[in-house]
C-alpha cells in the first residue's frame, strides 16, 4: 500500500500532492493494480524540502522528493520481487517508519 502525503498548507505540498496522487492512480489503473495498491492522502511529513513524500506500508519505508517520473518504479519495486528495482529507489530513501502490523 502507498500512503501519499498530500496536505495543502504548504504549498510544495499542496502542489506536488495532488499531481502525484494523480499519476499513482493513473499509472494503477492503467497497469490493473488495482488490487495491489491503495493509495491514500495523509497529512504532512517530511517538511517542505522533502516534497512529495511517499511511505510504504506495511514496510513503513518513506521516500521523499518523489516526482511524476518515479512513480513507475516504485510501484513496480513493491509490486514485483526485484530487489533491483529497490535498490534504484536509494536516492529518494529517507527511513523507515515504524509500523504496527
Amino acid at each position: 500500500m502507498l500512503r501519499y502525503c498530500a496536505g495543502s498548507h504548504i504549498v510544495a505540498i499542496g502542489v506536488i500532492g495532488p499531481i502525484l496522487v494523480d499519476e499513482i492512480e493513473k499509472y494503477v489503473r492503467a497497469t490493473n493494480r488495482i488490487d495491489y495498491v491503495n493509495c491514500l492522502k495523509i497529512s504532512h511529513v517530511g517538511g517542505h524540502k522533502f516534497a512529495g513524500n511517499v511511505i510504504i506500508y506495511p514496510s513503513g519505508v518513506w521516500y521523499g522528493r518523489v516526482l511524476t517520473c518515479h512513480i513507475s518504479l516504485i510501484i513496480n519495486a513493491y509490486t514485483s520481487s526485484s530487489s533491483d528495482l529497490k535498490d534504484k529507489l536509494k536516492p529518494l530513501l529517507r527511513g523507515h517508519l515504524q509500523t504496527i502490523s
